[in-house]
């Protein structure tokens, strides 16, 4: 949490580097709503997640442009049944150190890019 909003940074794999981000998350139940955008490409879009089986979140993503813009301006309308969903499945991993790329958003990426 970084004044009061939940962000959540990524990488792919094992990259060691920072990818993107889902920002304006919000839960909602037992579903977590997010926004998404890779910082080295256009590429944005809605994430939805619902709490599955075993310590996982299930749901998909969707690129804006597969999003009408009514639900894109209330993401809480998402749901599995809406086309053009890639299906993402996280699986929590206990005790893992945070890795530097995120420790780094949150200490230098965010405030800078955010300080107002």
């Amino acid at each position: 949490m970084v004044n009061g909003k939940l962000l959540i940074p990524y990488s792919f794999s094992e990259e060691k580097k920072l990818a993107g981000h889902y920002y304006d998350c919000r839960v909602l139940g037992k579903a977590l709503y997010c926004c998404f955008e890779h910082f080295d490409s256009a590429v944005a879009g809605v994430l939805f997640l619902a709490v599955g089986p075993n310590e996982t979140l299930k749901g998909g993503r969707w690129m804006n442009n597969q999003v009408p813009e009514i639900i894109r301006k209330d993401i809480f309308r998402l749901s599995e049944s809406l086309p053009g969903m890639q299906p993402i499945v996280w699986v929590r991993i206990l005790k893992k150190e945070t890795p530097e790329w995120a420790d780094k958003y949150f200490r230098e990426d965010w405030p800078n890019k955010h300080s107002s």
